[in-house]
């Protein structure tokens, strides 16, 4: 008897042995299909279970079986496979893929895996790690027909994912709208609205629709992971930041897993400040959660754009990371504007505490487009502790604002109502751009007997805003509540 179990254990080791050197240059493919694929071959099953258990039969740990990186395989590892396996059998719409270059995800290994397990654990959703090949020189085209090809389209939407993440520099289309002066900024809705076809101008910009699918709106949300980046702008402005591209992103990463791992916690209260005296009227969904005294509203009491006697208020409440910031204010790609100062990258990154989540009304502010080396958006996200998630504008007016359109024009309050019920921050957008597709409205003021059906998307086209960084921050005081 003792002779057999030796040479079931020199067979298990010596099997091991052989698959290690295939699977170890292979990292990240590894991991491309979620946490456990310890094989690598691009699904999570039961045959990966019977590799860890070999691997932690025969105390013979390798890179592919210890999914949490601990030195060693053991039973936390099988625990991480388990919900690897549940999630990837449970439902495919909670899938969210993540597009990154190949040599960055080999960089980023230990910090994706992190990602991997915390999403699945917290949120029960599955992160599928697609890595690109020379990602910058991807065409947009490309880029979408990938989101395409996974999806699963039919007329309800994207049956297979919810989301995308942009991690790095992947490349993106651009979009100019009359209603905006031809402003230019990425086309958030070429990779979110998938059935749609655009209309193109002569400079290669697109323009609106040309077509909307069968399912109207947005089929996933799309978030972007980005740098700061240490060149000058374009037109010469020297960079906030000299730290390497790599290195940011390792930060970004770890600052995610420490928030999601319960090493850093929020402050359970929000800041409103808004450039006109009504510094609550937009954030009223969220007054519940907190309580009205957990809430900092800031605003003139008797003129609009006198914000910079605030400042301090703001920033020393920034240090005690606040779940939830919004700010209501002009704005451009760098800035947030007030009359006499205005608030810029390079003052955000001076912070040591950010809130997890800021939402801006300024034009412009998540417009990082010939300005990712100062982006006001792109310094939230890079900054210190928190700071995971910016939602911002792309331009000066993200609608037409015409006719019914004016209806959606302070539509953020749509966002706090689903995420004070607890919704992720790609949901509650997710979901706050679909349901402009058949919003009922009334006007009171003129004719209160009548009640009509407006789909934004048909009288308006695109809606232009923009999640940088995380898509899977919420707020913990919320769903405590909701929960």
């Amino acid at each position: 008897m003792k002779k057999i179990i030796f040479n079931i254990l020199i067979i298990c080791c010596f099997s091991l042995s052989v698959i290690q050197t295939h699977a170890v240059d292979n990292l990240p493919t590894c991991f491309q299909h979620g946490v456990g694929d310890v094989d690598c071959d691009e699904k999570i099953s039961l045959r990966d279970f019977e590799r860890l258990r070999q691997a932690e039969y025969c105390d013979q740990s390798t890179e592919w079986t210890d999914l949490n990186f601990d030195g060693k395989t053991n039973d936390n590892d099988i625990n991480i496979w388990k919900l690897s396996y549940s999630q990837s059998e449970s439902n495919r719409r909670n899938k969210v893929l993540l597009l990154i270059d190949n040599n960055d995800a080999l960089q980023l290994t230990m910090q994706l895996s992190e990602m991997q397990i915390d999403v699945s654990r917290v949120l029960k959703k599955t992160i599928e790690i697609v890595p690109l090949d020379n990602a910058p020189m991807y065409s947009p085209e490309r880029i979408r027909q990938i989101l395409v090809s996974k999806c699963n389209l039919d007329k309800n939407g994207c049956q297979d994912i919810e989301g995308a993440i942009f991690v790095g520099d992947i490349p993106y289309a651009l979009y100019d709208m009359s209603y905006d002066n031809d402003n230019t900024a990425p086309f958030q809705f070429y990779y979110e609205d998938l059935d749609s076809t655009y209309l193109i101008k002569p400079n290669g910009h697109y323009n609106g629709y040309s077509i909307q699918g069968l399912h109207s709106g947005p089929e996933i949300y799309v978030s972007w992971i980005k740098p700061l980046s240490i060149a000058n702008t374009k037109n010469g402005q020297p960079s906030l930041t000299n730290i390497p591209y790599i290195t940011q992103l390792k930060y970004y990463f770890d600052k995610h897993h420490r928030y999601f791992s319960d090493q850093i916690s929020t402050s359970p209260f929000m800041i409103s400040m808004i450039h006109c005296p009504s510094a609550l009227e937009m954030v009223q969904p969220m007054i519940p959660i907190y309580g009205k005294d957990n809430v900092l509203a800031l605003s003139p009491s008797d003129q609009c754009d006198q914000l910079e006697s605030y400042y301090p208020a703001l920033f020393s409440n920034f240090e005690k990371l606040p779940e939830l910031a919004y700010i209501h204010t002009h704005g451009n790609r760098t800035d947030i504007w007030s009359k006499s100062k205005d608030i810029t990258g390079a003052d955000i990154l001076q912070r040591t505490g950010l809130p997890l989540l800021t939402f801006s009304w300024g034009c412009q502010n998540g417009n990082f487009l010939e300005y990712e080396s100062t982006s006001l958006g792109l310094s939230i996200i890079n900054g210190k502790d928190l700071g995971l998630t910016f939602i911002g504008k792309l331009d000066n007016t993200d609608i037409s604002e015409v006719q019914d359109a004016l209806w959606f024009t302070n539509s953020q309050t749509d966002f706090f109502i689903l995420f004070s019920q607890g919704q992720t921050a790609g949901e509650a957008m997710f979901n706050m751009m679909n349901s402009y597709t058949n919003r009922f409205i009334q006007n009171y003021s003129t004719h209160p007997e009548t009640v009509k059906v407006v789909n934004l998307y048909k009288i308006s086209g695109p809606l232009q805003r923009i999640i940088l960084g995380s898509p899977f921050v919420f707020s913990k005081t919320a769903r405590a509540r909701s929960f």
